[in-house]
C-alpha cells in the first residue's frame, strides 16, 4: 500500500496496544452526538465567566459549511466564537477561549470546507486555535475523489494530521465510493447497448484500493488519537447491482487493518464501524 507523503504534513497550516471495536452495526445509529447544550458545561478554573457564558450559548457543534457560507464569513472571526477572538479578548484568549474550543466538535463537510478551515487555524487572530482541536467529523469524506497524478494528499487526512490535540475523528464512507464497474470501458460500451440493466454490474474495491484512494495511511500521523469512527451510508441500489458480494464488507476490512497498523505502532485507539441508515 501506497505511504502517504510527510512532506505534505505543515504544509496544510503554515504555522507556527490497539483497541478494534466489536460494536454491531447500528442501522439507526448518529455520528458522534456532539451537539448537547453548550450552556451546561461548568466554568473552568481561571477562565473568565462573562465571556463563557457568551461562548456557551448555544451546542458544542462547530459546522464549518455554515461558517464558509455565511453573508459575513471571515476566517478571522468566525461565527461561533460570537465576535470573541485574540485581537478584542487577548487577556481571555489563553484562559476561556481556547478551553471551550476543547470541547467542541468541527465538522467538516466538503473540500472547501478544509481550506476555510485551513484559513481558520493559521488566522493571526486566533492563535493556538489549531492545537485546542480535539473532534472533528468529517462528514463529507465520502466526496473526495481520490489520490491521483494531480492530487498527492487527501486534504481531510492533512487537515487532521495537523492537528495535535486531535483525540477523536469520524470518516464518512457511502458504499458507492467503494465499488466500480464489474466491466472493462469496451465491454461497457457493448453491454450498454446490448444489454443496459448488466451493464450496471458494480464491483467492490479491494482493501488496498481503498487505502490509496483515500490515502488512509495518512491517519497514522494524527499523534494524540484515541478513537477512530468509520461510519457509511449503505445504498440498496448499489449492493443490488453488486451481488452477490457486500459493498460493506470492504469497511469491516479497513477496520481491522487500522486496528492492526495503530496497535503495529505501539498506540491504543478504539476503531469502530457504524451504519447510518
Amino acid at each position: 500500500m501506497s505511504s502517504s507523503n510527510t512532506n505534505n504534513r505543515g504544509s496544510f497550516l503554515q504555522a507556527s496496544s490497539s483497541s478494534h471495536s466489536e460494536t454491531p452495526l447500528n442501522a439507526g445509529a448518529a455520528a458522534f452526538d456532539p451537539a448537547d447544550t453548550a450552556s451546561v458545561l461548568p466554568v473552568p478554573s481561571g477562565a473568565n465567566a462573562a465571556v463563557w457564558s457568551t461562548l456557551t450559548t448555544g451546542t458544542l457543534t462547530v459546522n464549518v459549511t455554515t461558517e464558509r457560507e455565511a453573508p459575513n464569513a471571515n476566517p478571522n472571526a468566525p461565527l461561533f466564537l460570537k465576535g470573541i477572538t485574540h485581537t478584542s479578548n487577548p487577556h481571555d484568549w489563553e484562559s476561556t477561549v481556547l478551553p471551550y474550543i476543547r470541547r467542541l466538535t468541527f465538522m467538516i463537510g466538503s473540500t472547501a470546507d478544509t481550506f476555510f478551515a485551513a484559513d481558520m487555524l493559521r488566522s493571526t487572530h486566533l492563535p493556538n486555535l489549531y492545537t485546542a482541536i480535539t473532534k472533528i467529523n468529517m462528514t463529507g469524506f465520502h466526496w473526495f475523489s481520490g489520490i491521483s497524478a494531480n492530487r498527492a494528499s487527501n486534504p481531510y487526512l492533512l487537515m487532521a494530521a495537523n492537528l495535535p490535540s486531535l483525540v477523536e475523528i469520524t470518516l464518512r464512507f457511502h458504499v458507492g465510493g467503494l465499488t466500480k464497474s464489474a466491466w472493462s470501458e469496451r465491454q461497457m460500451v457493448a453491454l450498454e447497448a446490448a444489454d443496459p440493466i448488466r451493464a450496471k454490474a458494480r464491483k467492490v474495491m479491494a482493501l488496498e484500493e481503498v487505502v490509496n484512494k483515500w490515502d488512509l495511511v495518512a491517519i497514522f500521523g494524527c499523534g494524540n488519537l484515541q478513537r477512530v469512527r468509520i461510519e457509511y451510508i449503505w445504498s440498496d441500489i448499489v449492493a443490488h447491482f453488486c451481488q452477490p458480494a457486500d459493498p460493506s464488507a470492504v469497511l469491516r476490512g479497513i477496520q481491522g487493518w487500522m486496528g492492526g497498523e495503530f496497535r503495529s505502532r505501539g498506540r491504543t485507539v478504539a476503531v469502530e464501524l457504524v451504519r447510518l441508515n
